[in-house]
């Protein structure tokens, strides 16, 4: 079994017990990161979806559904109708559970990346396959990519796995991977992103950051701990970008 028949499968049943699903998951360290990323979130939605209701809440559905049958209605035009109020009550339970999941992704989330940051993470996700890529990508090929998207490649960029097209919400990019000290590193050439300064992110796995150029932005996203400003500083020396 390859990486990406795991992923499938991983996303398909993440308590898969097929033995060469297992086997592999053991096997590859980068697939058992994914798989105990996942086993961790799983973990966390049953606790989230885990709610204990109010002291005397049962108690007070009942009495509510009690009073629904019984033929005397309350005084006064401004009362509720006694009907309304199992359906009230079920309301409350909902808005109760329903705040406390807003109340603990917010506090397990306190630095959730927004914005342009989530596109590149969630584009990275989307394509993990080529972070095994181990080809050794050539120079003219690359530059040829480059050209397109309005850049010229000055100098070799050694150590590419993996170059090609890829669609960044409304403009083509560029997609690359290089190796790193930590792992594999993903370049993301963002022609038409641009922002006003570079700023870093990070996830439960990835550290990030994003770097303005002429024409739009760059992403530059390692393994946890792994050094993307020396990734970065290579991919600088090496295209230049005309305006």
């Amino acid at each position: 079994m390859n990486c990406l028949q795991f992923r499938r499968k991983l996303l398909e049943d993440p308590r898969n017990q097929d033995p060469d699903f297992r086997q592999h998951g053991r096997d590859c360290a980068t697939c058992q990161r994914e798989f105990e990323r996942v086993q961790a979130f799983e973990a966390s939605l049953r606790e989230a979806v885990h709610i204990e209701p109010p002291a005397g809440l049962e108690e007070r559905i009942l009495r509510a559904q009690r009073l629904e049958s019984s033929p005397i209605e309350p005084a006064g035009p401004a009362a509720t109708p006694r009907r309304y109020w199992p359906a009230i009550a079920a309301g409350i339970v909902m808005l109760f559970g329903a705040a406390l999941l807003y109340e603990r992704g917010w506090r397990e989330t306190p630095h959730a990346p927004q914005g342009l940051e989530t596109t590149v993470l969630n584009h990275i996700q989307d394509e993990l396959p080529h972070l095994h890529e181990v080809r050794d990508v050539p120079q003219q090929r690359l530059a040829k990519l480059i050209a397109q998207l309005g850049g010229e490649l000055k100098t070799p960029l050694r150590h590419v796995n993996f170059a090609g097209k890829c669609q960044m919400r409304k403009y083509p990019g560029a997609h690359l991977v290089l190796a790193g000290e930590r792992g594999p590193v993903t370049v993301l050439i963002m022609p038409g992103e641009e922002i006003p300064a570079g700023r870093r992110f990070h996830s439960e796995r990835f550290d990030g950051e994003l770097i303005p150029i002429d024409n739009g932005s760059v992403a530059v996203v390692g393994e946890r701990n792994e050094d993307i400003d020396r990734i970065a500083h290579r991919v600088a020396q090496s295209i230049r970008w005309r305006i």
